[in-house]
């Protein structure tokens, strides 16, 4: 009976005792901050008297430890913000019979440097034409180019750098252009518009005029240089052109096909025409036969064609 009455005892003032018992659950902070970087870290006190267990509401910031009893420190730690903008996660502190406890940790956005030294190039129509600009920069940076025409180099790298830019040649004789972006985590993207000039086609003749003989089949030859396609206008017809049209550079021969048979001479303007290019002029002249055979002063009538 005594033993009886022993164990209710101690199993009343067992009871009694954890019927009395009150969890606590406090943190000393309700604001957290950390930086951008990676494993930027911070940390809170727990101060309770019983278990407890914490939890963040974002992946990117890890909390150690995640449970605990009584008091304790838990430190959280965030991965690296790659954006420029702020961004917060929620710490729920919890216990049983205690309302939880709620953090907000702040990570601040990215402050890189990223800037160019021009915002626009112009670079000439030739194949292999070259410019550059110079990229300012505290992190690592990537080159975004939509073109095939344009090839730059490099296209990737960290810190400052020359980007050297070289063109193919462009056939148009319109310009073209691409507009390179420049990115970097945590940087505002900078954009670099390079325009290449139209082609420029070429169109010379050697000669601007000539004289050839009064005789029939007396021929001249000119030179057209050129890297576009021409074609020769001849608006008489006492004199063939050979050849008439082409492609880059050809010898052209003149040959008249009448002879000059009276003392002036005669002439026609040759027009050596290109869809690109101005049309360049050429003068032939055929001279007409002298009034005697000791005469070179040209005459109307000449004493050639006297029986």
């Amino acid at each position: 009976g005594i033993v009886f009455l022993v164990f209710m005892v101690t199993f009343t003032a067992s009871c009694k005792k954890e019927d009395d018992f009150k969890p606590e659950l406090e943190v000393s902070k309700t604001f957290l901050s950390v930086a951008s970087v990676a494993n930027s870290v911070d940390t809170f006190a727990i101060t309770s008297n019983t278990n407890w267990n914490v939890v963040s509401s974002q992946g990117w910031l890890a909390i150690s430890p995640t449970s605990g009893s009584n008091n304790g420190t838990v430190t959280v730690t965030a991965e690296h913000n790659r954006d420029t903008t702020d961004r917060s996660a929620e710490v729920t502190v919890s216990a049983k019979g205690v309302a939880p406890q709620i953090l907000t940790v702040t990570q601040r956005g990215s402050q890189y440097n990223l800037s160019v030294s021009v915002s626009t190039i112009s670079i000439d129509y030739q194949a292999n034409s070259t410019d550059s600009f110079y990229i300012y920069s505290d992190t690592t940076w990537v080159i975004s180019n939509p073109t095939d025409w344009l090839t730059v180099e490099p296209l990737s790298g960290a810190k400052d750098g020359t980007i050297t830019l070289t063109a193919e040649q462009n056939p148009d004789t319109n310009p073209r252009s691409a507009e390179l972006t420049i990115t970097s985590d945590g940087a505002k993207p900078q954009t670099v518009t390079v325009t290449q000039g139209g082609y420029v086609y070429s169109l010379r003749i050697s000669r601007a005029s000539f004289t050839i003989a009064s005789e029939v089949s007396s021929t001249d030859t000119f030179t057209v240089f050129s890297d576009v396609d021409w074609v020769i206008t001849n608006p008489e017809s006492w004199l063939t052109v050979s050849p008439t049209s082409g492609s880059g550079n050809s010898v052209v021969t003149v040959t008249a096909n009448e002879a000059r048979v009276v003392g002036t001479s005669r002439s026609v303007r040759l027009d050596i025409s290109s869809e690109h290019t101005p049309t360049r002029f050429l003068r032939v002249i055929q001279s007409g036969i002298p009034c005697g055979p000791n005469d070179e002063i040209p005459c109307e009538v000449s004493m050639y064609n006297i029986p």
